[in-house]
């Protein structure tokens, strides 16, 4: 009985030591806790959202504003500059589809008219040379339109970017009454001539 009781306390010493070696021990006075620890990958830290914290403020809003137009004038407060943005963009993309439109027609009938069929301005113009010209300059016409909504499409876009990066550093900056330049009305004399109605530029320095 004696052998196999030193038996079965040799397998728990064993597999104590075991444990114990892929365990951490925290020391509290006297007695020591046996705690079992864990190593996870912190993905939100290492990954976009992570280093999204290390950005400053004009970069996250000019990041916003490039995902969604108008994310980062919200995320400035400045809120009245999404519906202008997005009117202009709404003016842009009603003439971009319309100049598209009319395009694809006057290209049609250029087309029809070039294999020698009967195009739906036959009767309006009934000279083909005539209408070859005109046609071929209404194609070249709405084909430039529509590509400079495209480009005006864009510079809205790097616009709406590139303001809120623009605004985010601006709200940083002092603008109070005590740091200012004002331009107000005032009036001049002289030891010659009266009181003449003028302009003052007055600039104010912040209190130290």
């Amino acid at each position: 009985m004696a052998v196999a009781h030193l038996r079965v306390f040799l397998l728990l010493a064993l597999l104590c030591s075991t444990c114990i070696s892929k365990a951490q021990v925290i020391t509290t006075g006297s007695d020591s806790t046996v705690v079992s620890t864990t190593t996870t990958n912190d993905t939100l830290s290492t990954g976009i959202f992570g280093s999204l914290k290390s950005w400053d403020k004009p970069s996250r809003a000019a990041l916003y504003s490039a995902i969604i137009p108008g994310a980062g004038q919200f995320y400035n407060k400045s809120y009245w500059k999404i519906p202008v943005l997005y009117a202009g963009g709404a003016v842009l993309g009603y003439f971009l589809q319309d100049n598209h439109k009319k395009y694809l027609l006057y290209r049609s009938s250029l087309e029809i008219l070039n294999a020698g069929g009967e195009d739906r301005f036959a009767k309006q113009i009934p000279d083909k040379t005539q209408r070859f010209q005109s046609l071929s300059r209404a194609v070249q016409n709405f084909r430039r339109y529509r590509d400079y909504n495209i480009i005006f499409a864009i510079l809205l876009y790097g616009l709406n970017v590139s303001e809120a990066y623009v605004d985010a550093h601006l709200k940083g900056f002092d603008i109070s009454d005590e740091l200012s330049l004002r331009i107000e009305p005032s009036f001049l004399t002289g030891p010659s001539y009266g009181v003449t109605p003028g302009i003052s530029v007055r600039l104010n320095f912040k209190k130290q």
